[in-house]
């Protein structure tokens, strides 16, 4: 339950922080080293506590979906240009 109260505190922290960024009051770089002071070190049975969905967030895209992505744009910039050719939408004149 402690553990859960500090938890609590921090994420207050971070939000009255966020707040403040937002509104211009503190700058990131501070917000940043305020948080930190909460939170100053994470253990290593903190660390192994994080839900496996977290940890795997932090990942590189792989090749696949790296190119599965871009075949994407390409099929949406194809559908895009046969509709408005099939519409008659053109670009407008530049003044002169």
């Amino acid at each position: 339950m402690l553990d859960a109260l500090r938890n609590a505190q921090a994420l207050a922290g971070d939000a009255e922080d966020r707040v403040l960024v937002h509104h211009g009051l503190l700058t990131p770089a501070e917000a940043g080293k305020r948080a930190a002071q909460r939170r100053p070190c994470a253990t290593r049975s903190e660390a192994s506590a994080r839900p496996v969905a977290a940890r795997q967030s932090a990942r590189r895209p792989n090749v696949a979906r790296l190119i599965a992505g871009t075949l994407a744009l390409l099929v949406l910039g194809a559908v895009g240009a046969a509709l408005a050719q099939r519409f008659g939408v053109r670009l407008p004149l530049a003044r002169q």
